[in-house]
Protein backbone atom coordinates (compact mmCIF):
# COMPACT_ATOMS: atom_id res chain seq x y z
CA UNK A 1 0.00 0.00 0.00
CA UNK A 2 0.97 3.72 -0.96
CA UNK A 3 0.33 6.87 0.62
CA UNK A 4 2.55 10.14 1.89
CA UNK A 5 5.14 8.41 -0.65
CA UNK A 6 5.93 5.99 2.05
CA UNK A 7 5.20 1.80 1.36
CA UNK A 8 3.88 -0.06 4.17
CA UNK A 9 3.28 -3.77 4.52
CA UNK A 10 0.19 -4.45 5.97
CA UNK A 11 -0.07 -7.46 8.73
CA UNK A 12 -3.51 -7.38 9.41
CA UNK A 13 -7.04 -5.82 8.01
CA UNK A 14 -10.05 -5.82 9.99
CA UNK A 15 -13.35 -4.31 9.51
CA UNK A 16 -15.94 -2.51 11.76
CA UNK A 17 -18.75 -0.13 11.56
CA UNK A 18 -17.31 2.71 13.67
CA UNK A 19 -13.80 3.62 15.16
CA UNK A 20 -12.72 5.61 17.66
CA UNK A 21 -9.38 7.37 18.03
CA UNK A 22 -8.70 8.40 21.51
CA UNK A 23 -10.03 6.89 25.03
CA UNK A 24 -10.83 10.07 26.82
CA UNK A 25 -13.86 10.43 28.51
CA UNK A 26 -15.77 11.88 25.01
CA UNK A 27 -14.03 8.66 23.23
CA UNK A 28 -15.13 6.32 25.78
CA UNK A 29 -18.85 7.85 25.58
CA UNK A 30 -19.11 7.93 21.75
CA UNK A 31 -17.50 3.86 21.95
CA UNK A 32 -20.43 2.54 24.73
CA UNK A 33 -23.13 5.03 22.55
CA UNK A 34 -22.35 3.07 18.68
CA UNK A 35 -21.94 -0.26 21.16
CA UNK A 36 -25.32 0.05 22.77
CA UNK A 37 -26.75 0.64 19.40
CA UNK A 38 -25.80 -1.84 18.07
CA UNK A 39 -22.63 -0.48 15.81
CA UNK A 40 -19.58 -3.38 15.60
CA UNK A 41 -16.66 -1.02 17.38
CA UNK A 42 -13.25 -0.34 18.21
CA UNK A 43 -11.37 1.94 20.21
CA UNK A 44 -7.84 2.91 19.64
CA UNK A 45 -6.13 4.00 22.42
CA UNK A 46 -1.80 5.06 21.94
CA UNK A 47 -1.55 5.09 25.68
CA UNK A 48 -1.40 1.86 27.78
CA UNK A 49 -4.05 3.02 30.25
CA UNK A 50 -7.26 4.40 29.08
CA UNK A 51 -9.39 7.92 30.24
CA UNK A 52 -7.19 10.56 28.57
CA UNK A 53 -7.11 13.41 31.25
CA UNK A 54 -9.01 11.60 33.59
CA UNK A 55 -6.20 8.13 33.08
CA UNK A 56 -4.36 7.70 36.70
CA UNK A 57 -1.59 9.23 34.83
CA UNK A 58 -2.92 12.57 34.77
CA UNK A 59 -5.90 12.06 37.51
CA UNK A 60 -8.40 14.86 36.14
CA UNK A 61 -11.71 13.78 37.45
CA UNK A 62 -14.67 13.60 35.52
CA UNK A 63 -17.34 15.07 37.62
CA UNK A 64 -16.70 18.96 36.58
CA UNK A 65 -18.24 20.87 39.33
CA UNK A 66 -20.51 19.03 41.24
CA UNK A 67 -18.19 18.78 44.14
CA UNK A 68 -19.33 22.64 44.41
CA UNK A 69 -22.63 21.85 43.99
CA UNK A 70 -24.78 18.99 43.79
CA UNK A 71 -27.18 20.40 40.86
CA UNK A 72 -24.27 20.21 38.78
CA UNK A 73 -23.76 16.81 38.19
CA UNK A 74 -23.74 15.02 35.05
CA UNK A 75 -26.37 12.62 33.54
CA UNK A 76 -26.48 9.94 31.01
CA UNK A 77 -23.31 8.02 30.57
CA UNK A 78 -20.79 10.18 32.40
CA UNK A 79 -23.01 9.81 34.79
CA UNK A 80 -23.16 5.58 34.91
CA UNK A 81 -19.31 5.97 35.08
CA UNK A 82 -18.98 8.02 37.84
CA UNK A 83 -22.09 6.11 39.94
CA UNK A 84 -19.85 2.79 38.76
CA UNK A 85 -16.75 4.12 40.23
CA UNK A 86 -18.01 4.93 43.31
CA UNK A 87 -19.54 1.72 43.62
CA UNK A 88 -16.40 0.10 42.82
CA UNK A 89 -14.07 2.51 44.96
CA UNK A 90 -12.25 3.11 41.81
CA UNK A 91 -11.56 6.99 42.87
CA UNK A 92 -8.67 7.71 45.52
CA UNK A 93 -9.84 10.98 47.22
CA UNK A 94 -7.40 13.56 47.60
CA UNK A 95 -7.35 15.87 50.57
CA UNK A 96 -8.21 20.02 48.83
CA UNK A 97 -8.09 18.21 45.63
CA UNK A 98 -10.04 17.01 42.70
CA UNK A 99 -7.45 14.21 41.34
CA UNK A 100 -8.32 10.41 40.84
CA UNK A 101 -4.69 8.50 40.45
CA UNK A 102 -6.56 5.12 41.20
CA UNK A 103 -5.23 2.15 38.53
CA UNK A 104 -8.96 0.78 38.93
CA UNK A 105 -10.15 3.50 36.95
CA UNK A 106 -8.94 2.17 33.92
CA UNK A 107 -10.12 -1.02 34.66
CA UNK A 108 -13.81 0.31 34.87
CA UNK A 109 -13.24 1.98 31.71
CA UNK A 110 -12.18 -1.18 29.92
CA UNK A 111 -15.04 -2.96 31.68
CA UNK A 112 -18.15 -0.90 30.75
CA UNK A 113 -16.55 -0.31 27.01
CA UNK A 114 -16.03 -4.50 26.98
CA UNK A 115 -19.95 -4.67 28.67
CA UNK A 116 -21.21 -2.81 25.86
CA UNK A 117 -19.50 -4.86 23.16
CA UNK A 118 -16.55 -2.30 22.20
CA UNK A 119 -13.45 -4.00 21.37
CA UNK A 120 -10.71 -1.92 23.07
CA UNK A 121 -7.19 -1.67 21.09
CA UNK A 122 -4.40 -0.18 23.30
CA UNK A 123 -1.28 0.71 22.52
CA UNK A 124 -2.24 1.30 18.88
CA UNK A 125 -1.08 4.74 17.10
CA UNK A 126 -3.59 5.87 14.14
CA UNK A 127 -1.38 6.90 11.62
CA UNK A 128 -3.53 8.37 8.90
CA UNK A 129 -6.66 8.04 6.91
CA UNK A 130 -7.46 6.48 3.72
CA UNK A 131 -9.96 8.84 1.67
CA UNK A 132 -12.72 8.17 -0.48
CA UNK A 133 -13.87 11.43 -1.76
CA UNK A 134 -14.38 13.24 1.74
CA UNK A 135 -15.13 10.00 3.59
CA UNK A 136 -12.61 8.27 5.61
CA UNK A 137 -12.72 4.42 4.28
CA UNK A 138 -9.50 3.04 6.52
CA UNK A 139 -7.52 3.91 9.23
CA UNK A 140 -3.81 3.07 8.69
CA UNK A 141 -2.62 1.54 12.61
CA UNK A 142 0.59 0.75 14.52
CA UNK A 143 0.04 -2.03 16.95
CA UNK A 144 2.85 -0.72 18.92
CA UNK A 145 3.76 -3.85 21.13
CA UNK A 146 3.89 -5.83 18.28
CA UNK A 147 5.30 -3.30 15.54
CA UNK A 148 2.37 -4.65 13.25
CA UNK A 149 0.72 -2.10 10.89
CA UNK A 150 -3.11 -2.43 11.02
CA UNK A 151 -5.53 -1.41 8.42
CA UNK A 152 -9.17 -0.90 9.35
CA UNK A 153 -11.77 -0.44 6.88
CA UNK A 154 -15.12 1.79 8.62
CA UNK A 155 -18.19 2.87 7.78
CA UNK A 156 -17.89 6.01 10.52
CA UNK A 157 -14.98 7.19 12.24
CA UNK A 158 -15.13 9.79 15.75
CA UNK A 159 -11.44 11.32 16.39
CA UNK A 160 -11.62 12.58 19.80
CA UNK A 161 -8.53 14.08 20.48
CA UNK A 162 -6.25 16.47 18.32
CA UNK A 163 -4.66 13.44 17.00
CA UNK A 164 -2.39 13.86 13.86
CA UNK A 165 -4.98 11.98 11.63
CA UNK A 166 -7.11 15.17 12.42
CA UNK A 167 -4.57 16.85 10.55
CA UNK A 168 -4.37 14.49 7.82
CA UNK A 169 -8.03 15.07 7.29
CA UNK A 170 -8.03 18.48 7.63
CA UNK A 171 -6.03 18.51 4.83
CA UNK A 172 -7.11 16.50 2.58
CA UNK A 173 -10.67 18.31 2.73
CA UNK A 174 -8.78 21.70 2.75
CA UNK A 175 -7.40 20.86 -0.37
CA UNK A 176 -10.68 19.21 -1.73
CA UNK A 177 -12.02 22.51 -0.80
CA UNK A 178 -9.64 24.68 -2.32
CA UNK A 179 -10.38 22.51 -5.67
CA UNK A 180 -14.08 22.95 -5.10
CA UNK A 181 -13.94 26.88 -4.59
CA UNK A 182 -11.75 27.15 -7.53
CA UNK A 183 -13.67 25.46 -9.79
CA UNK A 184 -16.78 27.68 -8.76
CA UNK A 185 -17.58 31.16 -10.79
CA UNK A 186 -16.13 34.11 -8.67
CA UNK A 187 -19.27 34.98 -6.66
CA UNK A 188 -20.04 31.30 -5.28
CA UNK A 189 -16.28 31.08 -4.35
CA UNK A 190 -16.72 33.78 -1.71
CA UNK A 191 -20.19 31.76 -0.60
CA UNK A 192 -17.74 28.35 0.47
CA UNK A 193 -17.27 27.82 3.62
CA UNK A 194 -15.76 24.90 5.79
CA UNK A 195 -18.12 23.74 8.00
CA UNK A 196 -17.02 21.06 10.48
CA UNK A 197 -20.44 18.60 12.16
Amino acid sequence: MQNHNLTYRIDMRENTDVIVIGSGIAGVCAAIAAARLGCDVILLENDAVLGGNSSPNLGIHISDAHSFHPYASETGIVGELEEEGAYRHTKIITHGHHYNIARQWDALLYNMMRDAGVKVRRRHHAKFPLMDDNRIKSVLVEDLATYKTKLIDVNLCVIEDDHEIYEELLKHLYSAWNHIKNEAHPKESENWKLVWV
